[in-house]
C-alpha cells in the first residue's frame, strides 16, 4: 500500500497540482480511517498503558543502543529516500509521475526483498552462528553501493541519475 500511496500522489501532483492532490489524498485516508474504526474490533493492538517511560527501555543497554541506532538509520534512510531521492530525480529532468513510479516500484520491491530475507538467511540454533555471518557478508556488500556511487560522481559520469536508479548508463535521452 505503501507503494501505490507513493505513486498516486505522484500522479495526482502532477495531474491536479499540490494542494489538491493533498486534499485528495486526504480524503483517501479519511475514507481508510473510517473502514478501519467500523471494521477492526474495538480491542485488537490494545496493549496495557505502561506506568512509566523507564518501561519503555530493555534493561540490557546493548539492546537500548541498538533501538537508538535503529531509530537514526531508518530516519536517515527515510529523509535520503522521502526527499533526497526525487529532489535528485525530478532535478534530473524526471517528471513527478516517473518519480513517484519508480519510488512506488521501489519500495514494493523493498518489501519483497524483506519477505524473502528469511529463506535467504536461514536461522541457526544458537541464533547467531549463521546470522552473525551473514550479516557482516550483506553489510560489506551493501557498503560498496555507496562507495561506488561516490566514485561515479567524482568520475562526472553521463546521466548519472539512471545508474543510480538501474545500475546503467544508457537512458532514454542522449548524453550532452
Amino acid at each position: 500500500m505503501k507503494g501505490v500511496g507513493f505513486f498516486l500522489g505522484g500522479l495526482l501532483l502532477q495531474a491536479v497540482g499540490f494542494q489538491v492532490a493533498l486534499w485528495i489524498m486526504a480524503g483517501l485516508l479519511a475514507i481508510v480511517f473510517i473502514g478501519v474504526v467500523s471494521f477492526v474490533p474495538p480491542l485488537m493492538g490494545k496493549s496495557k498503558a505502561s506506568k512509566s517511560a523507564k518501561e519503555l527501555f530493555a534493561k540490557n543497554r546493548g539492546i537500548n543502543l541498538l533501538a537508538a541506532a535503529r531509530v537514526a538509520l531508518f530516519g536517515a534512510r527515510d529523509v535520503w529516500f522521502v526527499v533526497g531521492v526525487p529532489v535528485f530525480l525530478y532535478a534530473s529532468g524526471w517528471t513527478f509521475t516517473m518519480v513517484s513510479g519508480f519510488v512506488a516500484l521501489w519500495t514494493i520491491g523493498y518489501g519483497m526483498v524483506q519477505a524473502a530475507a528469511p529463506a535467504i538467511v536461514r536461522r541457526s540454533d544458537d541464533g547467531l552462528s549463521a546470522e552473525v555471518p551473514a550479516a557482516r557478508l550483506w553489510s560489506a556488500l551493501l557498503a560498496l553501493v555507496p562507495i561506488v556511487l561516490a566514485g561515479l560522481v567524482l568520475a562526472k559520469v553521463p546521466n548519472l541519475e539512471w545508474v543510480v536508479v538501474g545500475g546503467s548508463r544508457y537512458s532514454a535521452s542522449p548524453s550532452p
